[in-house]
């Protein structure tokens, strides 16, 4: 049910109706003076207050954590004893260096996007990566962090919007109704995010993913999540099944989807699975789409829609927008030349998806294929892609010397 709206007939279903809520977040608390690596300016510690306002304004619990899949040698090495017997490499979470939290001079000044409308003229431009801050009224201080509210917005499809109306009866009654679920998915990913940092500072600051570790992650979006619900509650209300994961009425043990090379499934606490069924791109059959990092599953996602696996492009997609939401802006971030960490200062080897070890003529290879696959007018991002895998590929020959 969670992947319905992806099937949506776009034609019929492109208006997105966007409903208003109240939700609770959690910025980063620091004491420690932060210098910028860029221009030497110096700020006291973290969030910003703005004076005489109830408001603030830094990085959030989420900010401050970063994920990356990397080669076991790449791995820090007090964590590269807990990798599996056998396996290459693993997923670790650590806290982000605070120098990384900075803006480039040359990107434009603006407040920060997840402010209010009626608050964007009250806050002042901050030092930060825009994706890299949050704002909101202080509520009070909690362990490593200060809590917020702000007012932000959900965005429904304007099918599931119409059922909610119907279900509740009126307009208000649906717009109220949408705003609880929100608000509440809000609720519950900001409880997953603190657990998740207390596992974070408790392994000092690197910790290896593991399944414990990876059901803290985001379930999904919101907007996602809300539309999950209104439809899961729309066919128990109309007395039907579920038609897309083929499951009896009620909540189901498992569901999913699956294209030629892609399968997702879904369990019954909504978390969110896939692995390849197939040899694809030079990664093998059975690989945990968890395990690739989010570059190379961008190119997966390039090459499927090359190879006209529209089906298994629809999985991937609907993949990213639940465990990365914001692949697109990382995307389009990584174009601009802008820094943000894992994402945009990639592994060359992780880009092109071979060993650290591999021989030349095998990465030249690995290196052509996808080049073969991605062009730049397949999707908005597959451009990008050519830019990051070609200077992957330049990299990788300096390192070794070769002409």
């Amino acid at each position: 049910m969670a992947l319905h709206a992806r099937y949506a007939d776009v034609r019929r279903n492109d208006k997105r109706v966007q409903v208003k809520f109240l939700r609770h977040d959690l910025l980063w608390k620091t004491d420690t003076p932060l210098t910028s690596p860029y221009t030497g300016k110096e700020i006291a510690g973290l969030p910003l207050r703005v004076d005489g306002k109830p408001l603030v304004v830094g990085p959030s619990i989420l900010d401050m954590m970063v994920r990356s899949v990397r080669p076991k040698k790449a791995l820090p090495g007090r964590v590269q004893a807990q990798v599996p017997a056998g396996a290459p490499g693993a997923a670790i979470w650590e806290v982000r260096d605070p120098r990384t939290l900075w803006r480039d001079p040359n990107e434009p000044p603006r407040p920060p996007k997840e402010v209010d409308d009626m608050m964007r003229d009250r806050i002042p431009d901050h030092p930060f990566k825009l994706a890299l801050a949050a704002g909101g009224s202080f509520l009070e201080e909690r362990d490593d962090f200060i809590l917020v509210q702000k007012t932000t917005t959900v965005t429904l499809g304007e099918v599931a919007f119409k059922l909610a109306i119907g279900m509740e009866g009126s307009l208000d009654a649906a717009y109220l109704w949408i705003s609880r679920i929100a608000a509440q998915e809000w609720t519950d990913d900001l409880q997953r995010a603190h657990t998740l940092w207390q596992h974070l500072q408790a392994a000092d600051g690197a910790l290896i993913e593991d399944s414990q570790i990876a059901a803290l992650r985001p379930l999904s979006s919101v907007s996602q999540e809300v539309e999950r619900q209104i439809l899961e509650r729309a066919c128990g209300w109309l007395g039907v099944s579920d038609v897309v994961s083929r499951r009896k009425t009620g909540r189901p043990s498992r569901a999913g989807d699956e294209g030629k090379i892609i399968a997702i499934t879904i369990n019954a606490a909504n978390q969110l699975f896939g692995k390849l069924k197939k040899d694809f791109l030079g990664h093998a059959a059975d690989t945990d789409l968890a395990d690739i990092g989010l570059i190379q599953l961008i190119a997966l996602l390039g090459a499927l829609r090359t190879s006209e696996l529209d089906v298994d492009a629809d999985l991937l997609e609907a993949y990213l927008d639940v465990m990365a939401p914001d692949w697109r802006e990382q995307a389009a971030a990584s174009a601009a030349g802008d820094e943000q960490g894992e994402a945009v200062t990639p592994d060359p080897y992780e880009v092109l998806g071979v060993a650290p070890d591999a021989q030349m003529d095998e990465i030249t290879k690995a290196y052509r294929r996808i080049m073969q696959k991605v062009h730049p007018d397949v999707a908005n991002f597959s451009g990008w892609f050519a830019r990051v895998a070609s200077a992957a590929y330049r990299t990788i020959r300096q390192q070794r010397g070769e002409p």
